[in-house]
Order: C-alpha cells, then sequence, then structure tokens
C-alpha cells in the first residue's frame, strides 16, 4: 500500500512475519509450551523532492521513523543518517497495534512534520495488518 505524507514522502508498508518456536526436550510430555511470536516490518519511502513550501531540497540528511503502541506517543525512534537509504525494516514487534510516523530532515537539522500516522495490528499468530 502507498501513502502520500508530508514532504512528499510515499511510504510503502508491506509485512514480513517470522515464527520462533521454543521446543523443551524432556523425558516426559510437556504441560504446556510456548511460542514466541515476532513480526518484523519492512517499510520504505521515496525520498522529498521539495519542502513544504514547494522550494528544492539539497540538502536533505535523512530520516527518522518513530513507533510506539500509543497514538501520538512515540516510544522508539529510528535515525536513518542517509538520504541515499529509503527502507527499513521495524523489527521484533509482538502481537499489538502500532503508531508509525516518518520524517525526512536536513543537514541543518531541520525536521519535517509527521507523517500521516500508520496504524498496524499485529494479531496472536503474528499476522500484521494497516488499519
Amino acid at each position: 500500500m502507498t501513502f502520500l505524507i508530508d514532504m512528499q514522502i510515499f511510504v510503502r508498508m508491506t509485512f514480513l512475519t517470522s515464527l520462533l518456536a521454543g521446543l523443551i526436550g524432556c523425558a516426559a510430555p510437556p504441560q504446556s509450551i510456548s511460542t514466541g511470536i515476532t513480526t518484523s516490518l519492512p517499510i520504505s519511502w521515496q525520498a522529498p523532492l521539495t519542502n513544504t513550501k514547494g522550494e528544492s531540497i539539497s540538502n536533505l540528511a535523512g530520516y527518522k521513523i518513530y513507533y510506539g503502541t500509543s497514538s501520538t506517543d512515540y516510544t522508539n525512534e529510528v535515525d536513518i543518517q542517509s538520504p541515499g537509504i529509503v527502507d527499513y525494516v521495524i523489527p521484533d514487534l509482538s502481537s499489538q497495534d502500532y503508531y508509525i510516523v516518518v520524517t525526512a530532515y536536513t543537514v541543518d537539522g531541520v525536521e519535517s512534520n509527521y507523517s500521516e500516522e500508520l496504524i498496524v495490528s499485529i494479531d496472536s499468530e503474528g499476522t500484521a495488518s494497516l488499519l
């Protein structure tokens, strides 16, 4: 899916799910077996060509991905310190909803507004879906 966000960044969300299972070896059958399910979430975007004033950007330095488990309260930050890197995999997401935004920033440290907030739900099976 593709979404238009501030500074003409396009975020395409794709989902990759990985299953991690732990097995316990013993002589008698175990009383319970637990599995740890985590989901990695690849995201990608297109570099902005203009700023919010419509002027060409010549000093783009990188991007920041913010995410957390409640709207507008982003407890995690990923700093992509290269304008040439336009994708990232958010690792180890467990079963719950995640709220994700992306920004772009210049060499002068000027950061764009947040993108439109994307909400991703990961179910108990490790399947991710966009809400």
